[in-house]
Parts: structure tokens; sequence; C-alpha cells
């Protein structure tokens, strides 16, 4: 493969995708399963609710007695008893009959629905009902909810709260998860010192590493920064086959251009198996980033500048983590839309994404490109959403509605 022959993200991703399967799986506990994603597809063993109940306190009928009843012409019911919420109903409701019901109490066999006390008046051993409902009114009916045997979480899920819930509400005390996905993070090049070191020109600190941990990790993951990688081919390529053996995914900041100086693919071509999947992508800022796989370990090269190794992360590493950590369903990405404050000028060919600044101004969401090149920490810093430019589409003029990706 030619060195910076670009490749859209769509096709690169299929590409490595196929060189990798997901991680191993766990057992955990249903109260540590929030965040996790799913094995197995989980069905509900039984109807929920497994009987009809009241949704409110009130008066259980036969939804045809209360026919016609209204304030002024109340119809007149046998009450016959109540129910305690915590036993089965022993009595039954027949034509002309009710009794009382608490908030998800059962419903007694006969009854259909139920009159909400506030319209109703007892009367001695009679009850005054004082408006007409339908049948299932103040309900729920038993299987409403789910029937037996409907799927309740499909494999590939990220576990939410309300799925944990719902888990534990089928019985279910344990789950089968997919690990997640621990990923070696390296910074790059013979400039770049860790955070403790104070920094004499022209050397610099160590940014992207913790950009990429701080990502990855509240995307579900489990990264591990293993420090700054040098200008010397035999180091790397040691340090890489290292993590290969205890990470489930490699990503390093820099070293993906064409200069001399970037030695990652000159490793990773060594390293084989298949080695290099993709150099070059047809999006900016990002358009160097390096794509590998050795033996089915994805190794990941971003950009080393700030707001193209964060872009390229966004856009490129997480949906191959993912990948690894099992998801098929596609997360909901959170955007708004706007109104663009200055012209965007942008290239044929690339899927370009602007940092912008989206914020309220007289009554209206306005969306202000964020001026600079992609070296500058403060454009990433500043911005809080991203717009994306299509790669047939040269420019966006001022003015016009756009689609913010928020950030």
């Amino acid at each position: 493969m030619e060195y910076l022959q670009l490749t859209t993200i769509r096709d690169s991703l299929n590409i490595i995708l196929n060189y990798l399967k997901p991680v191993k799986v766990d057992t955990v506990p249903i109260s540590s399963a929030g965040g996790r994603v799913c094995f197995r597809d989980y069905f509900t063993p039984d109807d929920i609710p497994a009987f009809t109940r009241s949704t409110m306190d009130g008066y259980a009928v036969r939804a045809k007695d209360t026919r016609g009843a209204s304030a002024q012409s109340p119809v007149l019911l046998n009450l016959i008893g109540s129910i305690n919420i915590n036993e089965a109903p022993t009595i039954k409701c027949h034509s002309g009959e009710t009794c009382y019901v608490p908030t998800g109490g059962m419903l007694p066999e006969g009854a259909d629905a139920v009159v909400m006390v506030e319209k109703t008046e007892v009367s001695g051993q009679f009850l005054e009902v004082q408006e007409t409902i339908a049948s299932g009114e103040n309900s729920i009916l038993k299987g409403e909810d789910y029937k037996k045997g409907e799927l309740i979480i499909a494999r590939g899920t990220l576990i939410r709260p309300q799925e944990a819930g719902l888990l534990a509400f089928t019985g279910v005390g344990e789950v089968e998860v997919y690990n997640k996905v621990k990923i070696a993070i390296f910074g790059s090049g013979d400039e770049v010192v860790p955070l403790d070191v104070h920094p004499q020109p022209p050397k610099i600190r160590d940014l992207n590493s913790y950009t990429l941990s701080s990502l990855f990790e509240i995307n579900g993951f489990l990264p591990m920064i293993r420090g700054i990688l040098p200008d010397r081919e035999e180091e790397v390529e040691n340090r890489l086959k290292e993590d290969l053996l205890n990470f489930d995914a490699i990503v390093v900041s820099g070293g993906t251009s064409k200069g001399t100086r970037d030695v990652m693919s000159t490793v990773l071509t060594r390293m084989g198996n298949p080695g290099i999947i993709a150099h070059g992508l047809t999006i900016k800022p990002g358009k160097p980033t390096l794509l590998g796989v050795t033996n089915h370990i994805p190794i990941i090269v971003l950009p080393g500048h700030p707001a193209s190794c964060f872009i390229t992360a966004t856009f490129i590493a997480l949906p191959i983590l993912r990948f690894l950590g099992g998801r098929q369903d596609e997360p909901l990405k959170l955007t708004a839309r706007g109104f663009l404050k200055k012209r965007i000028i942008s290239r044929l060919g690339l899927e370009e994404y602007i940092r912008v600044n989206l914020f309220l101004e007289k009554g209206r969401v306005v969306v202000e490109p964020i001026p600079g090149e992609s070296g500058l920490i403060s454009t990433l810093v500043k911005a809080n959403g991203l717009v994306k430019v299509p790669e047939n589409m040269e420019n966006l003029e001022e003015g016009v509605e756009v689609e913010v990706l928020l950030l």
C-alpha cells in the first residue's frame, strides 16, 4: 500500500473491522452491569406485569357498569370489600359490584377498570360512581408491558440503568457481558516529554495521551497511558510487541505523516500480520491517520496535532473500540441546529470537521467557526461543537442553517 493513499472513513472502517474480533466475555452481578455491553439476548420469562393491576387508589369495577355515570347522575354499585396490596384477591366482582383497590393492587376477577377515589363517594354499603370509564382505564393489563418470551435486551446493547432494572425485575441476578476494552495509549516523538517534565524549547509536553485517555474512559473503555515512543524504530517495535500481549488495542498519537522521522508506518509494515490497513483518510483535520492490525489487535496511529488527534479519535478510534467491545447499536450523537455567523471555506474531496462555538444571540442559535490551525490547542478547548462539511461540498455560506455535533 502506498503511504498517504487516501481512503474514506467508511471504507477504512469496513476493511479494518474484518481483521478484528470482539473481546472475551465475563459474567457480572446485575448491580454492576450498568455501562457494560450485553453479550447475549435476554427474554422475559413471564408476562410483565404478571397480573392486571391498578395505577391509582380507587375502586375496581366492570367498565360497562359505569355507563352513563356522571357527577349529576351517579351510578350506584354494591361495595363488597377491599383488596390489600400484598395479597391476591379472594373476592370476585360480579355485575353491579365493586371493591377498593390501592395503587399497584391486583384487580379481582371480573373487574376490568378502576375508578379513581376522587370520582366516587361511599354511601353505606354502596359506592356512587360519578364518571363513565372505559375498559382498562386506570389499570395496567397483564402482559401490557412485556409479553412472556419477548426480547427485553439484545446482544451488543449497552446496558443502561433502565435495562439493569428491567433485568433485575425478571429475576436476572448475573449478566453475561463483554469485557471492557483495554487500550494502551502512547505519545510519540523525541520532542514530546512527560507532563512532570518542564519542557525546554523545542520540547513539548504530552497533551494527546491525556485527551485520549479521558475520551476513552467516558466511553466505557479501560485506557492506560503507557508513555512516549521515541523516534527509533527498534524500540518502538519492541514496546508495541510487548503491549500486544496485554491490551486489546493500541492507540498512538503522532508519527503518522510522510516525514523521514515518523517511524510508525515502517514499524507496522515490519510487524505485519497483516500490518498497515490504511494510511491517509479523506478527513480534515486528520488526513495522515494510520491504521494497522497485528494478530487481530488494532494499532491506531492518530495525527499529533491536538484537534486532528481528537477528531480522528472520535470518528475513527471510537467506532473500532466499540466493535471490539461488542457494541452492535449505533450510539446516539447529540446534535443541534443553528445559523452560520461566518462563511466556511472548505476543500473538495475531503470530509472536513470545523470546530465551532454554538451560542444564543437575539433569540436564535448562532454557529461561529473558530479560526486557527489544528495544531492550536485553543481551537479545541473553545469549541463546543463540530460542523461537518461533506467531501462533495466546497463552501458553507454565512447565514445558512447547519447541523452541529455537540462536544
